[in-house]
C-alpha cells in the first residue's frame, strides 16, 4: 500500500475516532444517564427485545469510562499512524 494512501486512511480514521472521543466524553459528564433521551431511547429498544440487563451495563459509569478509552486510545493511534505515514509520504528513505 503506497503511504500517502495509509496517510489517507490514518487521517480518515483519526477524524472519525475523534466525533467519537467527543461523543464518549459528554456521555461521561452525564449527571443522570437515566434522564437522557438517547439512553432512554437505548432502554427502550432493549426491554423490547428482553435484553434490559445490557441496557443497565451500558449506561454504568464503568461503561461509559471504557468507551472513553478505547475511543481515546484508537484516535491516538490513528494520530500516530498519519504522523508515520507523513513521514514516510513526504521524506522517503533515499
Amino acid at each position: 500500500m503506497p503511504p500517502a494512501l495509509a496517510l489517507c486512511l490514518c487521517l480518515l480514521g483519526a477524524l472519525f475516532f475523534g466525533t467519537l472521543v467527543g461523543f464518549s466524553h459528554a456521555q461521561l459528564k452525564l449527571p443522570e444517564p437515566e434522564k437522557d433521551a438517547y439512553f432512554k431511547l437505548q432502554r427502550d429498544i432493549a426491554e423490547s427485545m428482553e435484553m434490559g440487563e445490557w441496557a443497565t451495563l451500558q449506561r454504568s459509569k464503568a461503561a461509559r469510562w471504557a468507551s472513553f478509552i478505547i475511543s481515546l486510545m484508537l484516535f491516538s493511534l490513528s494520530a500516530l499512524g498519519a504522523v508515520w505515514f507523513t513521514t514516510l509520504t513526504f521524506f522517503p528513505a533515499p
